[in-house]
């Protein structure tokens, strides 16, 4: 909603929904638009016919955490992963 206000256009959403698959059906019978990361374009479940997809402007950017349960002992794969990730961080 921030990024869209700066547009000083900021929408007053009828439904949300947590599923990109049930976020693209609604577009796909012509009930509204939606803005999604470019990996969930790709094939699903609903086709994405009758669908314009364009390049948001200025480019959004988003925060993601890494979660690790308290307690839970650590596999190596996990520990690869968790390590590979915290390796993208930006400095700040």
């Amino acid at each position: 909603m921030e990024w869209l206000a700066l547009a000083g256009n900021v929408p007053k959403p009828v439904m949300e929904f947590d599923n990109v698959e049930a976020i693209k059906s609604v577009v796909a019978v012509g009930l509204g638009r939606f803005i999604v990361p470019a990996l969930s374009l790709g094939k699903g479940h609903i086709a994405m016919t009758n669908t314009t997809v364009r390049p948001i402007k200025p480019r959004l950017a988003r925060q993601i955490a890494l979660v690790k349960l308290r307690g839970k002992r650590s596999t190596e794969a996990v520990s690869l992963t968790s390590a590979a990730l915290l390796s993208l961080r930006r400095s700040r």
